[in-house]
């Protein structure tokens, strides 16, 4: 084999190891949000707040001490009068695949509820990006079970604003391919102990 057959079977070689697929478990990147700056929840109850709740959950008096709440003020539309994110735990509002979420919006002296998400897992990363002039909520679906691929990875889903309010259930979402970008809140919520205790 002379010099220049050998220079040639050797770039082939490598034009050929450089398109060998990898199994996507050595190539993929699991998106993480602990590089995001993150906003701790507020821990200073809230009267108005918990009124919205029990009023919303139509909660019966002894029914709240099973019942807890994490809550965020954040500025959703723009306006410089701050929403409230609200994740609501309890048996009353929880299942196998998440929490309630309420997104709450102040009208003079009380709140009313924007947008009843469930089946809520946190963080609940706030994009910069908008969706009819509300910026979008990026959360993650937990992962299922399945018949023939075993226990399937959770995926981060995009809640955008349809004029009105926020998609109610994450899971009927389609994949969010993008790049994690925005500001965590609720960060380690639901840990147990934690949150305010709905009075």
């Amino acid at each position: 084999m002379n010099k220049k057959t050998l220079l040639i079977f050797i770039f082939f070689a490598l034009a050929a190891g450089l398109f060998v697929a990898q199994p996507p478990s050595a190539t993929a990147k699991k998106p993480d949000p602990s590089s995001l700056p993150h906003i701790n929840p507020e821990i200073i109850r809230d009267r108005s707040v918990e009124r919205t709740i029990s009023e919303w959950f139509d909660i019966v008096q002894g029914d709240q001490v099973k019942m807890r709440y994490y809550y965020n003020r954040v500025d959703l539309n723009g306006d410089r009068d701050p929403e409230v994110i609200v994740l609501v735990v309890g048996d009353l509002v929880c299942g196998s695949g998440g929490c309630e979420t309420l997104i709450l919006q102040r009208e003079e002296n009380m709140y009313r509820v924007v947008s009843d998400i469930s089946l809520m897992n946190t963080p609940i990363i706030v994009s910069p990006h908008r969706t009819n002039g509300w910026n979008d909520l990026l959360v993650k679906v937990k992962g299922d079970l399945s018949a023939n691929d075993g226990i399937l990875p959770g995926y981060y889903v995009a809640l955008r604003f349809n004029g009105r309010e926020y998609p109610s259930n994450p899971t009927l979402l389609k994949r969010y391919s993008g790049k994690l970008t925005g500001t965590v809140y609720l960060l380690d919520s639901q840990s147990p102990g934690s949150g305010i205790i709905l009075e």
